[in-house]
């Protein structure tokens, strides 16, 4: 797994194609949020109707129709075009209900009064038409059109005006909840104010179910309706409409909007939007209005029609059209114009009141459904009355309402979907609406209240005491100039700047009397500005001609204090833009700065220069009335308890507010949540908004006010890595309000905060008067740019060169880049020159995102020997993740899971026609782990990576099927597989000498030493691991990136520290000289770098450290995020070449939680792809050369070459063509060239061509470089074993330990001998001995007799061994000797440790001691003397205290494995458990117990339980669960009370609980308590623990005890889970989803592993290392135990971790603060 970084670039959408969909939120009880939201969009299919038999009053009516004319500016061409109408109108009931949407008109004119008495309306279309309303960057000029065109028509006798219609709002993007919540809510300067808009459109969709298909699709089966807002051209002049979003869908109804207004939704096609599309007054335009009007009954609705006198419509139409309506309808049919609407709204639904006071503020009337029966019904506070709409009956019933609506917040508390109304004031009342009317639910229920911000309380404070501080200016040195004050109004203000130092502005104050007890605040309004400008010293101000205080621009409330605490100035800005402010500065002078009554002169002055940026001071002062209307606007101390919301969809409400709560309806109580709200985010801001950004079904988080902003994601589940919780955890960015990237403001703060945000079509949209010169009048940001990561753009291959920074005295070229070279991944030259790539083009889920192959192998080519590749050729194509590629024979080998396969061009066109698999059966998943390559081995094998994926892998050629399961493969190309090492993910690599290198992505390097074919030919030799980890030395898992810090999508923690380390390639080319001859480059994709380790010799295996002068840096790296570096490769000319996969986010999805993923394209940037080649400066490159061209002769002359590939290319030549023709020359070269690589090498090719003879080797076994040696000491294996043994005494260690491997192919006797010397030379060398043990098994008795004869002291553990060995092959004669010489041993402890061996060996059989017994009397009645002899001083030796405890220990660990008096024994091992014995007795007696498995074992060990430490419990119980007998044991001591199941561990508890034998599971369930399976709940419990204060001391004593057996801490513990101090940044949350839900996220390496051995004992521990001999697992006691794969039975992943659910029992929140406050020191 990578584990790494992503981000995405999204351009921003100038146009976009969205619906006409408004966000809804996805839980029911969500259902009255519109109450206290301003979004004038908010109506959907599903949403509470409005019906009009509930409101119109007529009975039998069952719609209503509006008729709308826009636009008027002079009567006479309304009335000529509307004469017709009306008409027609009067002919029905003798009234012409039309509303006259009006500009400008004069109020005397007799035309009003005309149409006043015929019964027309005439309604408020803005003074001057302006489009959009809110433009030119005055707000004030957008309320006074509307208000002035209320006031203006208002003076009309008899005409009441109440009915508003934006300009252009069938058009354009001219609605805005900025007019909504600051302009139609408010008053005119009359006092006056609206009631209806009519501005927003509805779309009739086939969404809706209800209607017949014929009114919603027409002729051609599409949207009828919608198709009048098109999202392309299709003629000219024509206006497209893909970004226009005033609209709503399948909701013909009136609705509230923002408490105080009444919006009647206009039909489409308005006569404009139909001119639009199909042309003037068209039939089509008519029959479509026809079929809106038959929906408009259906639904019992209302069709709002807007038509202009333009020749768009014509009269004739819209008479037509009311004959339709009276023709086909009648009487169910109701024409009004607005004014009635409100009149029968305000009567028959209303009772006579209205939504707005006379004042024309919140009446209390609050529209909602109360019932939950999809009507809606009405609460109306000054009438105490609520009435619910019966639609079965057509009636209304109606209850008392006991509470005023504007103090209540309306939310669902039941399941029942039923409203709940709760008191917003503090004392949390609850009322709930049930059948009979309003039930009283809980008083008092919450007990907590919101803090009052403490800016509010003090401005409040300022207010109260100030006094203006402006009387006149004295002196002004700047300038005179109009701008923005503090309400966004264009003013007069005195301003300086900074453009030259001590520029002033001088002012007094009027007269302030003195102040001999208290401070004088005095206050002026003015402002700050221009933050683009480069920032200078600031200002200075002075009071009374003395400097008092510096000061600077500001965009937020701010304060500055004098250093002798004399003056202070606070500055509360109430108008804020990206650059500038305004508001009020007050001064605040300490007590007795006044002696007598007399002003105070003020002044400021610059102290920079060059800067534009400003001060200025309002020239026209009213601080005493605006300090009235600011008091006002921030009202008092907020007391307000929360929002009612429900943020996790289970259909009831939580309460939002200072903290989240949940409703417990039974309790009738509120519970606290773990979550709340993101930091800095209050309930009341007008910047927070709910809505679901990616589309996950949870409301997410944007907030966006005039200081910061913020996108917080919900997140369902816990992630520790990543630090999420269920709650808004999930911070996909934040930050202040002039970053570059900050999202529009939602609240601007000010008198006039809403800045006119809503969310519409999977978008932000912002319309205000600052918006007018956008594209679609708006500004914009859809869902996928808010949660874009903000990453930087993919730069241009030259662009991206540059972001490089290499070691000194080195330089990168580009050698090819797209459109030659896409997504490459691996790479390697022809013999041709030509270079192949392979490209992962499909990564990471297919081209099609739906796992379609895409990958291709292509060459290139220069052409022009310029040194880049400039002719590219996609020679093989549609490959499943292609992985690597090698060039061979006539074509290439390609690794594409689930096949190696081999492609060839065989008639010369550049493309494979022939396609072969080789080997099939690879696993596939995640491509960063799945099989790649190739690599040709010294020993002509081509070797492969496993990937970490494996599978069962069959040959095409050969039909065998080998498991490459854990390990590392090689083949040949006939169908010959074997497996190898240890597994590497990504790039297995050998050096010049034949050492294999690998490695994963947390880890830089490891060197694999021990060749696994000579391991494995001993199945009874456990070997741990056969690779040595490198880079050990401190902080070496440390990265130093140089680019941007990006988000990551797992393990956040881990920047600069190797998470995606990959293909370790030895530099082989010579070019880079001497330093670089033991370099290992290792490509660092997430980090955007190569890092390099240098080798040093260290034995068998090496060590590495960072290069000298790259301590603190890499060899390369960049600034670039987009540069991925997948492989690197030594070249042809001796550079370091480099594939540049450049793909933005490089992270598999499997690794990206779904939140993420959501946010990201994740295969951006799968249309580039570089490679890059590194080269010292001014190094003159040499030419790749046409080995395909050479003679064989010159071929093997060219083999003398210090490049590796050269050397591996002329290696596949040879071969390929095999014979005799090179053999000469190859031996000659093997002993005449000066260079040791191309000796080895030459060597090797001869081996493959079996040309090799003895002289050839006797001299390579005297070459005097020791890997020529130890590589020919492996080449003597096959013909010539018989000269190993000349090297048995070699200076190297490698190259003896490679005799002592190489013996083992001997099958000689004088092979044992020679072992023997072997092993009694370097007895002090574990691997030596390792490997003559790997020789040891066909000649152990030979061996043993051999040591015995020579009296001479083998190593302890040899012998052990060798006896093991000789027992298990079942040769008991020669053993007759050794059996004296053991009971002759006088040392006991050495006695003892040989007698083990034989022990084992007798185990590992499987077969009964006293059979064995009866079978080593039939061969030697010595050696059964000797045999009882040893155990017999075992047993004494075990009892007796005074014996040397080294033998004693060993002693002990012998008894019970005798063949006789095992219950002898048994029952002393209990003895020695009493506590009256040393530690370490007891110890090695609990270390013995558990493996002797027999049934009085349990009873034994059982008795002694209460005496042992907690760690000893847990070997105790590990072993006594390895069996049913014993595991039922337990129960019956916890049953009979002998043991507290409180003593059992989580572990063990987790264990029994989950037994796969129900008998035992059963009872345990019984016995002890079971674990809560919501972790998520216990994580909430303990969400107070970041508030306790732990103590440090007591933490120390609980790691000992409850901790150090599996981790380690400070050097103290042991290592069966990771090192606990790797973790002690982490915050707490982290912790304790690490302590309480140890399975959300476990790492591979912590698996935990059930293994059942054929005796049936069960064992349960993580993997410490496998070899194809033995598995060794690491128990939850921490002991190793070694099972033999020929012992296995079975193994199985149980996919949690070894740590267990549960520590809640053993650890109260108390006891995890304490342990954390020991676990986080550092």
């Amino acid at each position: 797994m990578i584990k790494g970084t992503l981000n995405i670039f999204l351009p921003f959408l100038i146009s976009c194609v969205l619906q006409a969909s408004t966000h809804v939120s996805e839980s029911l009880a969500n259902r009255l949020t519109y109450l206290s939201e301003g979004d004038p969009f908010h109506p959907h299919l599903d949403f509470p109707k409005l019906t009009t038999p509930q409101w119109v009053g007529d009975m039998g009516v069952e719609a209503v129709v509006t008729l709308g004319i826009d636009d008027m500016r002079g009567p006479e061409r309304y009335e000529s075009f509307l004469r017709p109408v009306l008409d027609r109108l009067k002919d029905i009931d003798g009234r012409a209900p039309v509303s006259i949407m009006t500009n400008s008109f004069k109020p005397d004119h007799p035309q009003a009064q005309t149409w006043l008495q015929e019964g027309l309306s005439i309604e408020v279309h803005t003074l001057t038409h302006p489009c959009p309303l809110l433009q030119q960057g005055n707000f004030r000029r957008a309320a006074e059109v509307v208000h002035g065109g209320l006031d203006l028509l208002a003076g009309i006798p008899g005409n009441h005006p109440i009915a508003y219609r934006m300009p252009c709002c069938d058009s354009m993007n001219s609605l805005s909840p900025r007019f909504f919540a600051e302009i139609f809510n408010k008053t005119s300067s009359a006092g006056r104010y609206l009631q209806i808009d009519t501005s927003v459109f509805n779309i009739t969709t086939s969404r809706d179910k209800s209607l017949p298909s014929k009114l919603v699709l027409d002729a051609n089966g599409k949207e009828r309706f919608a198709k009048y807002l098109p999202k392309e051209k299709t003629h000219p002049g024509m206006r497209t409409m893909a970004s226009y979003v005033g609209t709503i869908e399948d909701y013909p109804y009136p609705y509230v909007i923002n408490r105080l207004c009444w919006e009647f939704p206009c039909v489409v096609p308005s006569d404009w939007e139909a001119h639009n599309l199909i042309g003037d007054r068209q039939p089509q335009m008519l029959e479509d209005w026809k079929r809106a009007l038959d929906v408009t009954v259906l639904k019992q609705g209302v069709m709002n029609l807007v038509f202009h006198p333009h020749g768009w419509s014509s009269s004739s139409q819209l008479v037509e059209f009311v004959d339709y309506a009276q023709k086909t309808y009648g009487k169910k049919v109701k024409f009004l114009n607005f004014r009635e609407c409100i009149e029968r709204l305000n009567q028959n639904l209303l009772k006579g009141s209205s939504l707005r006071g006379k004042n024309g503020q919140d009446n209390g009337v609050r529209v909602l459904d109360a019932n939950n029966d999809g009507f809606m019904d009405v609460l109306i506070g000054e009438q105490n009355r609520t009435r619910i709409w019966n639609p079965k009956q057509s009636s209304w019933t109606e209850h008392k309402l006991p509470f005023n609506p504007m103090q209540n917040i309306a939310g669902v508390l039941e399941e029942s979907g039923a409203v709940s109304m709760m008191d917003a004031k503090g004392n949390g009342q609850i009322w709930t609406f049930k059948e009979n009317g309003w039930r009283f639910v809980q008083s008092n229920a919450l007990k907590q209240s919101v803090e009052t911000p403490s800016v509010l309380k003090e401005i409040h404070q300022l207010i109260a005491t100030t006094k203006p501080a402006l009387d006149r200016i004295t002196k002004n040195e700047g300038e005179k100039s109009d701008w923005f004050d503090l309400t966004g109004t264009m003013t007069t203000r005195h301003l300086i700047r900074q453009l030259g130092k001590e520029k002033v502005l001088n002012w007094e104050s009027p007269l302030v009397a003195a102040n001999p007890d208290k401070p004088i605040t005095l206050c002026l309004t003015g402002g700050l500005g221009f933050e683009s400008q480069p920032g200078t010293a600031g200002f200075m101000l002075a009071v009374d001609g003395k400097d008092a205080l510096r000061f600077d621009l500001s965009r937020k409330f701010s304060r500055w204090q004098s250093k002798d605490d004399s003056v202070e100035v606070i500055y509360h800005p109430t108008w804020i833009t990206d650059l500038d402010s305004g508001g009020y500065f007050f001064f605040i002078l300490k007590k007795g700065t006044v002696k007598k009554k007399r002003s105070i002169s003020f002044s400021v002055r610059s102290l920079g220069a060059g800067s534009r940026r400003w001060f200025a001071i309002d020239a026209k002062q009213n601080v005493v009335e605006n300090l009235k209307k600011l008091s006002a606007q921030i009202g008092k101390p907020n007391e307000n308890v929360g929002i009612l919301r429900d943020i996790d969809n289970d259909g009831v409400c939580e309460l939002v507010g200072k903290s989240v709560y949940g409703w417990d309806a039974k309790k009738k109580s509120w519970n606290v949540r773990a979550y709340g709200l993101p930091d800095g985010i209050n309930h009341a801001s007008e910047g927070l908004r709910f809505v679901d950004l990616n589309d996950d079904g949870f409301d997410d988080i944007v907030f966006s006010d005039e200081e910061h902003w913020g996108i917080h994601l919900w997140a369902t589940h816990l992630n520790a890595g990543l630090g999420w919780h269920p709650g808004w955890s999930y911070t996909v960015r934040e930050g202040k309000r002039n970053d570059t990237n900050a999202i529009p403001m939602i609240s601007r703060g000010g008198f006039n905060p809403n800045n006119g945000a809503w969310f519409h079509s999977g978008h932000l949209w912002v319309q205000n008067e600052n918006t007018a010169n956008l594209p679609d009048v708006v500004d914009r940001r859809s869902f996928k740019q808010l949660l874009d990561f903000g990453g930087p753009r993919a730069r241009e291959p030259e662009e991206s060169r540059q972001c490089f920074k290499t070691r000194d005295g080195f330089e990168v070229q580009l050698v090819a880049s797209e459109p030659q070279v896409l997504d490459p991944v691996a790479f390697d030259w022809g013999a041709d020159g030509k270079l192949w790539v392979t490209e992962m083009g499909d990564y990471p889920s297919g081209i099609n995102g739906k796992g379609e192959p895409g990958g291709i192998v292509r060459f290139l080519e220069d052409r022009n020997d310029d040194g880049r590749y400039d002719h590219s050729t996609v020679f093989l194509s549609g490959l499943n993740f292609p992985s690597g590629v090698m060039a061979w024979g006539k074509g290439v080998l390609v690794s594409a899971a689930p096949d190696i396969l081999y492609a060839e061009d065989t008639d010369g066109n550049g493309k494979a026609d022939l396609r072969k698999v080789l080997f099939t059966g690879f696993r596939e998943g995640n491509q960063q782990h799945r099989m790649n390559g190739f690599v040709l081995g010294l020993d002509n094998w081509i070797y492969a990576a496993n990937g970490d994926s494996g599978g069962m892998i069959k040959s095409t050629a050969t039909g065998k099927v080998v498991n490459i399961n854990g390990r590392d493969f090689r083949f040949k190309v006939t169908g010959e597989m074997q497996t190898l090492f240890n597994q590497t993910q990504f790039g297995l690599h050998r050096d010049d000498w034949g050492n294999w290198f690998g490695n994963n992505n947390p880890n830089w390097l490891w060197h694999i030493h021990l060749p696994l074919h000579y391991v494995t030919r001993n199945p009874h030799l456990v070997v741990k691991d056969t690779r040595q980890m490198l880079f050990n030395y401190p902080d070496s898992r440390r990265c130093f990136p140089i680019s941007p810090r990006m988000e990551r999508p797992n393990m956040p923690g881990a920047y600069g520290m190797v998470t995606s380390a990959n293909s370790p390639s030895p530099y082989r080319g010579g070019l880079f000289g001497p330093d670089f001859e033991h370099s290992v480059f290792i490509s660092e994709p997430v980090h955007n770098l190569i890092h390099r380790e240098v080798l040093a010799p260290d034995g068998i295996t090496f060590t590495s450290n960072r290069a000298k002068g790259e301590e603190k840096s890499e060899f390369l790296a960049s600034s670039d995020n987009w540069f991925r570096p997948t492989m690197t490769k030594t070249g042809p000319d001796g550079a370091l070449y480099v594939a540049d996969m450049y793909r933005l986010v490089i992270e598999h999805p499997k690794w990206i939680p779904p939140g993420m993923q959501s946010r990201v394209n994740l295969r951006e940037g799968s249309n580039r792809g570089r490679i890059w080649r590194v080269l010292p400066k001014g190094s003159k490159l040499r030419k790749t050369p046409r080995l395909d061209r050479m003679s064989t002769k010159t071929l093997v002359a060219a083999l003398d070459s210090p490049n590796g590939w050269q050397r591996d290319t002329i290696q596949r030549l040879l071969l390929a063509r095999g014979g005799e023709d090179a053999s000469a020359d190859l031996r000659k070269l093997a002993q005449t060239s000066k260079s040791p690589k191309v000796r080895l090498q030459a060597l090797c090719i001869l081996e493959g061509l079996d040309s090799l003879d003895s002289k050839v080797l006797k001299q390579a076994l005297e070459d005097p470089h020791f890997s020529v040696r130890e590589q020919a000491v492996r080449l003597c294996e096959e013909n010539h074993a018989d000269l190993i043994v000349s090297r048995i005494e070699d200076e190297s260690i490698r190259v003896r330990r490679q005799v002592a491997f190489s013996l083992g192919e001997w099958q000689n006797a004088e092979a044992g001998k020679a072992l023997v010397r072997l092993a009694l030379a370097d007895a002090k060398e574990p691997r030596v001995q390792e490997a003559v043990k790997s020789s040891a098994l066909p000649h152990a008795a030979a061996m043993l007799k051999h040591i015995f004869s020579e009296e001479t002291k083998a190593p302890t553990g040899l012998l052990s061994d060798l006896i093991r060995f000789a027992i298990l092959k079942d040769n008991l004669e020669p053993l007759a000797k050794v059996f004296d010489e053991i009971a002759a041993e006088k040392d006991l402890r050495r006695q003892f440790i040989l007698m083990d061996g034989f022990v084992r060996a007798i185990e590992q059989r499987n077969e009964p001691l006293d059979q064995f017994h009866q079978r080593l009397a039939k061969v030697s009645e010595r050696g059964i003397r000797g045999f009882e002899t040893v155990f017999a001083k075992v047993r004494a030796i075990a009892r007796d205290d005074q014996a040397d405890e080294s033998a004693r220990l060993s002693a002990i660990a012998l008894l019970g494995r005798g063949p006789t008096d095992q219950r002898e024994d048994i029952n002393l091992l209990g003895n020695l458990l009493a506590a009256g014995n040393r530690p370490s007795i007891r110890k090695a007696a609990l270390n013995t117990l558990p493996k002797l498995h027999q049934p009085l074992t349990a009873s034994v060990l059982l008795t002694h339980w209460s005496s042992y430490a907690p760690v000893d419990r847990i070997t105790v119980a590990e072993h006594l669960l390895g069996r049913d007998e014993s595991a039922h044991a337990l129960l019956d001591s916890i049953e009979a009370g002998k043991l507290s199941a409180i003593q059992i561990s989580p572990a063990h508890r987790q264990k029994l609980l989950q037994y796969p034998r129900p008998a035992i599971s059963t009872r345990a369930k019984k016995l002890l308590d079971e674990i809560n399976p919501d972790r998520a709940k216990v994580i909430q419990r303990y969400a107070g623990v970041s508030d306790l204060k732990g103590s440090v001391k007591n933490g120390k004593l609980l790691f000992t005890t409850n901790c150090s057996v599996c981790h380690s801490f400070k050097g103290q513990g042991n290592k069966v889970g990771p090192d606990l101090a790797t973790f002690s940044v982490k915050p707490i949350n982290d912790w304790l989803i690490g302590i309480l839900d140890p399975n959300q996220a476990v790492e591979t390496t912590y698996t935990t592993y059930l293994v059942i051995s054929k005796d049936d004992s069960a064992i349960t521990g993580v993997l410490a290392s496998e070899t194809p001999s033995a598995l060794i697992l690491r128990t939850a006691s921490g002991q190793e135990v070694t099972v033999l794969r020929k012992n296995l039975k079975s193994i199985q992943a149980i996919g949690q971790s070894l740590m267990p659910e549960g520590l809640e029992t053993a650890l109260n929140p108390e006891a995890v603060a304490d342990l954390l406050a020991y676990l986080r020191t550092p």
